[in-house]
């Protein structure tokens, strides 16, 4: 009886070891350290997304290009948005190269600031852009499922959760510091910091020297490279993102080159159809992943906030200082405060997050939030009303955008059965650049349609209607089993 009891013991060790997270037996000292590279790279992504507003039109007026300065952020999205699926996959094919993978995509994070730092015309700043976009796979994608694998889901929850803390704290204090830097030393220098401040969470990353289990092998895919749904979903987005973008600037919507960039997406989609239809669970971006109601929904649920909240941060303070004639410091102090909530209370939500093993909290309360706040821009904000209320009133907004920094980082990490984890997070982080993108094509087009005090009512209208859909596309969500 007590050797049935001690092998009955033996096994139930056996069992918790192997279901233990890849990266939890390691020594805490390495533990540590790459937590800590983890940490910088978050904070490096923020410099690098913090800056663009100071630094493309100084360095768009330098080659005279200020008409079209801002075409160079979601043309740099392509990259993005391929990298990211592309990223999942490849971590899914083989588990051991997450670290490496983190790694080279913050040498070409490097490479990128250098290109911009020396760039000689502005298509230069766009290929530089391009490349320095690679860090936001290494955060959302490989960074986030490396904390994953370092601690339980509890533990991983807070910690992914202060990974946007951080994030959200950099976003207060980036901008101002790399305004002061351009200002003191010329926009080029501030590529020569961020491309020194890439090297650093790559060298963390490679001292801390980590090896993979034997068991990390049981998890790998091991499918054959998808060459074909690459290049598609690359021509894909290689004709959607210049179609839109560019739609209002060098390449007019209705211009024979404006149809080719569409012809050439459709075309792309097809192949990519194809291309998944014929691999299946081989493909760039898997069937059975696809077909994943969770995975659909964050997919979903991602796109549509992103879209949504761009109508406020993108469109807002203009408004705040050309319709109810507010100053820049107003305008900023908005956007300033609706950071805060977010810094105050990341690591709660994502600890709230897996410890319950659900979403629900940050959905329903945060949906509430995001609801009544975009339904009062879009109903009843006007150039009389005083400067203080859309202040306040964004900034509890704040609320809202701090559920969902933890909603759609530590969410999937908690949620998805981990056979799904890494291409399904490629997947779903592909919608917020794909919001974002969306988001800025049509909000730009009512803008430049109706003016700064018409366009964004109905900017705020239809992001009111999106925030009712992303909502409901969120509901459904539930913790899978293993």
């Amino acid at each position: 009886m007590k050797e049935v009891e001690a092998s009955s013991s033996s096994s139930k060790k056996e069992s918790s070891r192997e279901d233990a997270p890849l990266l939890s037996e390691l020594p805490n000292s390495k533990r540590r350290l790459l937590l800590g590279a983890m940490y910088l790279s978050a904070v490096t992504s923020m410099v690098f997304s913090g800056t663009d507003s100071v630094l493309l039109p100084k360095a768009a007026e330098e080659f005279g290009a200020l008409d079209y300065y801002s075409v160079a952020m979601p043309l740099s999205s392509i990259v993005t948005i391929v990298m990211m699926p592309l990223s999942g996959f490849l971590m899914a094919r083989n588990p051991t190269i997450k670290v490496k993978l983190f790694v080279g995509e913050w040498v070409m994070t490097i490479i990128g600031g250098v290109i911009m730092a020396v760039a000689q015309n502005y298509a230069m700043i766009v290929v530089g852009m391009m490349l320095a976009r690679m860090c936001f796979p290494a955060v959302y994608v490989c960074g986030f499922t490396i904390i994953r694998e370092l601690y339980d889901a509890k533990q991983a929850g807070v910690y992914m959760g202060l990974m946007n803390t951080v994030m959200l704290g950099s976003n207060i204090v980036v901008p101002t510091f790399g305004g002061a830097i351009v200002d003191g030393f010329g926009w080029r220098w501030m590529y020569v910091i961020m491309a020194v401040a890439a090297a650093v969470p790559a060298v963390v990353a490679v001292l801390s020297n980590i090896t993979y289990p034997e068991r990390a092998r049981d998890y790998a895919t091991n499918s054959p490279f998808d060459a074909i749904g690459l290049i598609s979903l690359v021509v894909t987005m290689g004709g959607f993102i210049p179609f839109v973008a560019l739609g209002r600037s060098l390449v007019p919507f209705g211009t024979p080159l404006s149809w080719a960039f569409l012809v050439i997406a459709i075309v792309g989609c097809i192949a990519l159809a194809f291309a998944i239809k014929k691999k299946g669970d081989e493909s760039i971006l898997p069937v059975g992943v696809l077909k994943d109601r969770n995975v659909l929904c964050f997919f979903l649920g991602n796109f549509t906030n992103n879209f949504a909240i761009l109508s406020c941060y993108l469109f807002l303070p203009a408004y705040m200082m050309y319709a109810m004639n507010g100053t820049a410091t107003e305008a900023g102090l908005a956007t300033l405060l609706h950071s805060i909530p977010g810094f105050i209370l990341g690591a709660f939500v994502g600890g709230w997050i897996g410890k319950h093993q659900s979403v629900k909290m940050p959905v329903n309360f945060g949906g509430i939030v995001r609801l009544l706040v975009i339904g009062f821009f879009a109903f009843f904000l006007t150039p009389s009303m005083p400067i203080w209320v859309p202040i306040v009133v964004f900034s509890i907004g704040g609320l809202y955008t701090a559920m969902a920094g933890s909603l759609y980082t530590v969410g999937p990490q908690i949620i998805l059965a981990a056979k799904h984890r890494a291409t399904g997070i490629g997947i779903i982080s592909m919608g917020q650049n794909l919001g974002s993108a969306t988001a800025t094509c049509v909000y730009g087009l009512l803008m430049s349609a109706y003016g700064i005090e018409n366009g964004l009512h109905l900017a705020f209208t239809i992001a009111f209607v999106v925030v009712i859909i992303n909502w409901l596309v969120m509901l459904p969500i539930k913790k899978e089993t293993e």
